[in-house]
């Protein structure tokens, strides 16, 4: 059950209005919105790179955790980077990079002791687009500092927190996904699978899929609306497992995005209609799995607009394990070459 858990803690972690009148609603994705309006064809747009950089603040829970507390510090960072590169292994071709960048740093307190912890998750994914999204590799590294338990008593090894380290791929190849799984630090015993592990996963895609790095990216190609509920699965390498996922709009919203710069500009200036530029249209989305073991729902909230903010998504909230509050990332920086 212990590895099972935290199986279930990495994944989850590395995502975690009334209308006037009725709106069309979509279920599937539409069109890229996170390119400009003429390349929205099935080519991929070489010299294309978009950063996006969002701050991260945590949050208490309304009822704390006794025994465990985690402490954040002001340097914690998300980074979500998309580039078009070309992919050696299929001919030099151009493919779509998404590199999911998290930097978090802080310490868990057990009783008097604190833990410092220093953990990097990176994602990688290459894919093109054709009416939807076509997978071709993803990567998963992670070095990840998680509390043995809620009670923050020592597991059988003696140790009140764990560190631990992995590499997972999948490689696409027509109806199949090959997945590989291997240890780059930590106790063995802490994870669900073995060293080297490698699955596939044969028709992974006969149903909606997609690739768990894509989990808030992919929402950015669907057109919005008030009854939007997509649907889909999503393989998650680290426990071997093929969840049921879920996208759902929660409500239409508004952002009040001052400060919030893009392409070096400063959205929430003075100039111009200030009420029209800080108050933008929203969307508040949550993403999450749709099984006996729901978990907690990933919630996003997304500019509506596609042609001026391509569905940007704003924020993002997770919910820590062990009542140990929730991650709030916001959007602080765009950088976009097209």
């Amino acid at each position: 059950m212990k590895k099972l858990l935290i199986a279930l803690i990495i994944f989850i972690s590395a995502f975690s209005f009334a209308a006037c009148s009725r709106q069309t609603v979509t279920y599937s994705p539409e069109k890229p919105y996170w390119l400009k309006k003429d390349s929205y064809g099935n080519s991929v747009s070489a010299g294309f790179s978009e950063t996006c950089r969002y701050s991260v603040t945590h949050k208490d829970a309304e009822t704390p955790n006794a025994n465990v507390t985690a402490e954040y510090s002001d340097d914690c960072s998300y980074t979500v980077e998309l580039t078009s590169v070309k992919y050696p292994a299929d001919g030099d071709s151009y493919k779509y990079l998404l590199t999911t960048t998290y930097d978090m740093r802080g310490k868990y307190i057990i009783g008097e002791t604190e833990y410092p912890f220093e953990d990097l998750t990176v994602y990688r994914t290459y894919f093109t687009w054709d009416s939807g999204f076509n997978f071709v590799y993803s990567e998963q590294e992670a070095q990840s500092t998680l509390p043995v338990n809620g009670a923050g008593a020592t597991d059988d090894k003696g140790n009140a927190v764990c560190k631990i380290g992995f590499r997972t791929t999948v490689t696409y190849e027509g109806n199949n996904a090959t997945t590989t799984f291997n240890i780059t630090e930590g106790d063995p015993s802490y994870f669900a699978l073995k060293d080297g592990f490698s699955s596939t996963f044969k028709k992974y895609n006969k149903n909606n899929y997609i690739d768990t790095n894509l989990l808030s990216f992919a929402v950015r190609s669907f057109d919005f609306a008030d009854e939007l509920n997509y649907s889909f699965s999503s393989i998650d390498a680290l426990s071997n497992t093929k969840h049921n996922m879920q996208i759902k709009v929660n409500e239409a919203t508004t952002i009040n995005a001052k400060n919030l710069i893009i392409e070096n500009a400063v959205v929430g200036s003075k100039q111009g209609d200030e009420d029209r530029i800080l108050n933008q249209d929203a969307y508040s989305v949550s993403v999450k799995l749709n099984e006996t073991y729901n978990g907690t729902a990933m919630t996003c909230v997304y500019f509506k607009n596609a042609d001026t903010y391509h569905h940007y998504l704003y924020s993002m909230s997770t919910v820590l394990p062990y009542s140990l509050g929730s991650l709030e990332y916001t959007l602080v920086k765009v950088d976009r070459t097209e």
